[in-house]
């Protein structure tokens, strides 16, 4: 177990190595047709809440959107900055939680979404705040995407570790530390030809559920509200599914 971080701390020492670790550039193409679906016709914006390195805001951007960004990590946002250029997308980044997303943002975006597990970062207190902010942010007929882990399953099979990766000469360690009421993640980065040369990161999750998130959506006013186990938009299971993904509109 590391000694444990903040979650923007966690990412902004993680953002020289993130994009090694997910295969950026294969990762956005798949993104791109995977979102495609989400977009209706009339669709003209979206914001990417939680973007990281801008992965998913480049595949938004990619679909024909105007995209926004939040991020609270300065470091990955850089790193968004830099990449979306090399990708020709003119894209805002804003440094900034979703919480505390200003004002005149509201009413801007058709499409919101908050992917690969970025809700699990924030504390309960955060997320309510945040929840409230991505609906103001919304236009009357958009849609918000979230996608966050199933850890009801995760908790369950108890497997400690997420996987190992290696790419650009370094390997990462992905692994849990499953504790009594809490989870923490942990990401070890080590050179290949030189182990010694290695950095262990730590943070928490927060193991937020179907049924919790469910009725947080419905109390910030959100309506049709669809729980899915993937981006096919398979039936959740609680026992089985390894993602939860959710679909909700502003009406």
């Amino acid at each position: 177990m590391g000694r444990l971080i903040t979650n923007t701390g966690f990412y902004d020492s993680l953002s020289s190595d993130y994009d090694l670790m997910v295969n950026a550039s294969s990762y956005i193409s798949a993104r791109k047709e995977i979102l495609k679906k989400f977009i209706k016709e009339n669709y003209r914006s979206a914001a990417d809440i939680g973007c990281g390195t801008g992965n998913d805001a480049i595949a938004l951007a990619l679909n024909g959107l105007d995209v926004t960004g939040f991020e609270p990590s300065a470091d990955m946002l850089q790193k968004a900055k830099q990449k979306s250029k090399a990708f020709g997308c003119r894209i805002d980044f804003v440094n900034t939680p979703a919480s505390r997303i200003k004002k005149n943002f509201d009413c801007k975006f058709d499409l919101v979404v908050s992917l690969g597990n970025a809700l699990a970062n924030m504390n309960p207190s955060e997320l309510r705040k945040s929840v409230k902010r991505m609906r103001a942010v919304m236009r009357d007929g958009g849609t918000l995407l979230l996608q966050l882990l199933n850890y009801t399953n995760l908790r369950k099979e108890n497997k400690r570790i997420v996987n190992v990766t290696e790419s650009g000469g370094r390997i990462f360690f992905r692994f849990y530390d499953f504790l009594p009421g809490r989870l923490d993640f942990n990401i070890l980065a080590a050179d290949r030809e030189n182990l010694k040369n290695h950095k262990l990161i730590s943070t928490r999750l927060y193991e937020y559920k179907k049924s919790e998130l469910s009725a947080l959506l419905k109390n910030s006013g959100f309506k049709n509200i669809k729980c899915y186990s993937d981006f096919n938009l398979n039936p959740f299971s609680a026992a089985s599914s390894k993602d939860l993904i959710i679909t909700a509109n502003k009406i």
